[in-house]
């Protein structure tokens, strides 16, 4: 098997790992056996950009706002375990043209960062670092991807919905270029998405997004058909 090959299937069966220690390595317990969230942050003062002056405390998992924002404001904040903000998988599908009928199938993990922007008291803008991982399939022929990237979440705590939208655009790297007689130009490529998410249940903490996703070299190579495929993101666990 070829080593890029065995890399990019083993990268998407790692995630599944890493999951699997996440409520060991994001909770704990206070004396009296309540269980106890990561500290996380207040805000104590707004500059004049938006972004918080912030002190961490120690906060139980039902005091928690959806305004607060992570204590470390680094421009060079490396995402940790402990810094997962969801996770989920994504079946999706081309809408037409030379790939019609591609298929998706993708594991992620958004990354929540030390930033936020709040113009308002009822709109936030966020930004993720997502993390993906899985294959394309068309016939019997499958391609492994993996990418990394910046999304912008846009969220409204007015509206009686509530939705969200997520903007993105990630460097994806596949195991191969061709489909059959069919040319992607190059294995480097880059992802672009909207997508629009509606958190549901009692708690919020069901998540489910459409998504639209644009696949191309951008002009890297002189072969660049380009791909758009539309698909369905189930978020499994929200922090």
């Amino acid at each position: 098997m070829p080593k890029n090959k065995f890399v990019l299937r083993n990268a998407f069966v790692l995630p599944l790992l890493v999951i699997a220690a996440i409520t060991h390595a994001t909770e704990s317990t206070t004396p009296s056996g309540e269980r106890m969230s990561p500290p996380i942050t207040n805000f104590n003062s707004l500059s004049g950009n938006g972004f918080a002056s912030l002190n961490a405390v120690p906060t139980t998992r039902d005091e928690r706002a959806d305004t607060l924002v992570p204590e470390d404001l680094s421009l060079f904040h490396i995402p940790l375990v402990g810094d997962i903000q969801d996770f989920g998988f994504r079946l999706a599908t081309a809408d037409g043209g030379k790939f019609g009928d591609l298929t998706q199938q993708a594991f992620f993990v958004d990354f929540k960062l030390p930033w936020i922007w709040s113009p308002s008291t009822n709109f936030t803008a966020s930004p993720i670092l997502t993390f993906e991982t899985g294959r394309f399939n068309q016939g019997s022929e499958n391609r492994y991807f993996a990418s990394l990237g910046p999304t912008l979440r846009l969220a409204n705590d007015r509206w009686r919905m509530p939705l969200f939208m997520d903007l993105g655009l990630s460097p994806t790297v596949i195991d191969g270029s061709t489909y059959g007689d069919r040319d992607f130009g190059t294995s480097f490529n880059f992802t672009s998405h909207i997508a629009l998410g509606l958190r549901f249940g009692q708690t919020k903490n069901h998540v489910v997004k459409l998504r639209y996703q644009h696949i191309s070299n951008g002009g890297i190579d002189e072969v660049n058909p380009g791909v758009n495929m539309i698909g369905i993101d189930v978020v499994l666990w929200v922090r």
